[in-house]
């Protein structure tokens, strides 16, 4: 990932990686780099602190000796205070008091496309050699995400194959799934996971697969698929299953989505899926 590369070549202790949402105008966190968790799914809003300023201005910041009032605009740890639901927040990684700060878009064809944002403990942590490198980086990114929205993709395959005979299935143990239509967040074994666009695609093939045994699902198939509520323009789809992948990735729990091919995704269930529906 290209955030270990910023650790060792530009010397950043604690950074994370941002994709945007236009949809819903957040930049939500897809890895991170340092800390003591990775935070995948946690979301700042546009204009929201140094993060959401860089993103809304499509310029980087970078502030070398940051006053304690200040940390307020940070944007990182500061989203999680006023949080709504703290039931269905995922915190968001960060420093208690870091004394520099660096936020820079990923921009690619003169859209946003994601962030890269670091911090550091150190004041003037980071210099304009330092900032130059990282926008170096967050282009490339943001011209790989740009193109992982093109391209065709496979026809949708509903039948089984040697995908599910090399799962590990462990048909004793019990996964309690539920999902509450209303923002459509999901909990598993009581723990929760995800909401919004990516808890849809999660219980759609969780639904799929306890129902029909599925464990192989395409891009396409999702994209036709109504009832997901795909915006008609710009669904950020892979964005969505990226992040989705890397929330379950870093958790202890029995379920895993694998990318298996292009627009080709492998759902691995270590358990007998128990699914509950709530309003």
């Amino acid at each position: 990932m290209a955030l270990d590369g910023l650790q060792t070549a530009v010397g950043l202790t604690h950074c994370m990686a941002f994709l945007a949402d236009h949809e819903r105008q957040v930049l939500t966190a897809i890895a991170s780099r340092g800390y003591d968790r990775q935070g995948a799914g946690a979301e700042v809003h546009f204009g929201e602190g140094v993060v959401g300023m860089a993103a809304a201005g499509l310029q980087a910041l970078r502030f070398s000796c940051v006053v304690r009032h200040f940390l307020y605009m940070n944007g990182v740890k500061a989203a999680d205070l006023f949080s709504p639901d703290p039931e269905r927040r995922i915190p968001m990684p960060g420093l208690d008091a870091p004394q520099s700060l660096l936020a820079v878009p990923m921009i690619a064809g003169g859209e946003l496309r994601g962030l890269i944002f670091a911090e550091d403990i150190e004041r003037l942590a980071f210099s304009p050699d330092d900032t130059r490198a990282v926008e170096l980086i967050a282009a490339q990114l943001g011209a790989i995400v740009a193109l992982s929205y093109s391209g065709p993709e496979p026809e949708p395959n509903n039948g089984h194959t040697a995908h599910a005979d090399r799962v590990a299935f462990v048909p004793q143990t019990p996964i309690r799934v539920e999902h509450y239509s209303y923002d459509d967040s999901v909990f598993i074994n009581r723990d929760y996971v995800i909401k919004g666009v990516p808890g849809r695609l999660l219980w759609r093939m969780l639904s799929d697969n306890a129902r029909d045994g599925r464990t192989e699902f395409t891009n396409r198939e999702f994209r036709l698929d109504g009832s997901l509520k795909l915006p008609d323009y710009k669904d950020n789809l892979e964005t969505r299953l990226l992040l989705l992948g890397r929330r379950l990735a870093e958790n202890d729990w029995p379920v895993r989505i694998e990318r298996i091919g292009r627009g080709r995704l492998g759902l691995i269930v270590r358990g007998t899926l128990v699914l509950t529906e709530h309003p």
